[in-house]
C-alpha cells in the first residue's frame, strides 16, 4: 500500500479539538488536594500622613479535593496486518487511540457528571451547597434561553459571568468562548453572527463582545456552553502511554493496544460557564435608521392629509 494512502487514512481519522487547546492542563502527578487562588479585588486605603496603616488585604485560598479518574480505551488489530509495516501500524494505532482519548477528555470537560471517575463538566451546577452523590454526581445547570446576539440580549447574558459565585466582580472575561456542535453552529450560530458588508463580502462570527466559537460533538442539539476557559482546572496525573498485548486475543490472532490517562477537572465556581438554550436563536440582521423621518408603526393614518392628496 503506497505511503500516500497511509497518510490520507491518518489525515481522515485525525480531528481538531480547539476546546482542548484552550484549556491549560496542569501536570500534578498523583496529588490528592489542589490549592487554588481565590483572591478578589481589594483596595488600599487613603489617609492622612500621620494616620495608622489600614486596609488589611485578606488572602483567600481554596483547597480543592482532587479525585482523579481513569480515562481508558483499547483497540484490536489482526496480526496479519502487521505485514503492512510497523511504521504505518504504529502511527495508525497511536492516532486512533489518541483521538479517542481527546474525545473522551473533551466530553469530560463539557459534560462530566463528577462521579464514577468523570471530571466535573462545565454544564454542571456546582454552586455552594448543591446536592450531589457518588453515582449521579452534580445536576446540570438550568438552561438560559438566548434568542439573539444583539447587544441588549448578549450583554446581560455575559454579565452573568462577570461576577463570581460570591458576587465579587472579576478582573476580566478574557477568552470568552461559545461551544456548540457543528450542526448548531452552521444552522443557528453562524446565521446569527454573519453580516453582509457594503462591498458584498460576508463577515462571520460577529459578536458585541469578543467571543471565540468552537465546536464539540458532545454538545446536544439546541444547546451551547458559554465558558471562560481560563477558569477551569484540568489536573492531569499522568499517562501510561500505549501498551500492547498478543495474549489477550491469542486464538483470534489479534493484537490489543490500550491507552490509560489519569485526570481530574473542575471549574472555578458555578459562574465560570453558562448552559444556553439556542434552539430559538434568530438570524442576525442589520437595523438601518434614516434621520429626519417619522415612523408610522403602531399609529393611526392621518385621514385629513390622505383626503387632501386625493
Amino acid at each position: 500500500m503506497p505511503e500516500t494512502i497511509f497518510n490520507e487514512i491518518l489525515k481522515n481519522i485525525t480531528e481538531e479539538h480547539p476546546l482542548l487547546a484552550l484549556i491549560n492542563p496542569k501536570n500534578v502527578g498523583y496529588i490528592t488536594t489542589w490549592l487554588r487562588n481565590k483572591h478578589t479585588r481589594q483596595l488600599a486605603v487613603w489617609g492622612e500622613i500621620e494616620s495608622d496603616i489600614a486596609g488589611e488585604i485578606k488572602s483567600a485560598f481554596e483547597v480543592v479535593s482532587v479525585r482523579q479518574g481513569r480515562l481508558t480505551c483499547f483497540m484490536l488489530i489482526h496480526r496479519d496486518t502487521l505485514a503492512l509495516g510497523p511504521t504505518f501500524l504504529d502511527g495508525y494505532i497511536r492516532t486512533v487511540l489518541a483521538e479517542a482519548m481527546a474525545c473522551g477528555m473533551e466530553a469530560g470537560i463539557c459534560t462530566g457528571k463528577g462521579a464514577c471517575g468523570e471530571p466535573i463538566g462545565y454544564d454542571r451546577d456546582i454552586h455552594e451547597g448543591v446536592p450531589h452523590d457518588d453515582i449521579n454526581g452534580y445536576p446540570r445547570k438550568v438552561k438560559i434561553p438566548l434568542t439573539s446576539f444583539e447587544p441588549n440580549v448578549y450583554g446581560p447574558t455575559v454579565a452573568m459571568l462577570a461576577k463570581d459565585e460570591r458576587g465579587h466582580v472579576k478582573r476580566s472575561i478574557a477568552g470568552l468562548t461559545l461551544v456548540c456542535n457543528l450542526n448548531d453552529y452552521l444552522t443557528k450560530v453562524m446565521p446569527a453572527t454573519t453580516a453582509l458588508t457594503a462591498d458584498g463580502r460576508y463577515v462571520k462570527d460577529l459578536f458585541p463582545l469578543a467571543t471565540k466559537t468552537v465546536t464539540a460533538e458532545i454538545i446536544p442539539d439546541g444547546e451551547a456552553l458559554l465558558i471562560l476557559p481560563g477558569e477551569y482546572d484540568l489536573l492531569v496525573g499522568g499517562a501510561r502511554g500505549i501498551e500492547y498485548s498478543d495474549e489477550y486475543k491469542f486464538l483470534e490472532d489479534q493484537r490489543c493496544g490500550k491507552m490509560v490517562t489519569y485526570a481530574f477537572g473542575k471549574a472555578y465556581d458555578n459562574n465560570s460557564a453558562l448552559l444556553l438554550d439556542i434552539s430559538k436563536l434568530k438570524p442576525g440582521y442589520v437595523n438601518v435608521a434614516v434621520r429626519n423621518t417619522v415612523s408610522t408603526v403602531g399609529t393611526e393614518p392621518d385621514r385629513s392629509r390622505s383626503e387632501e392628496r386625493r
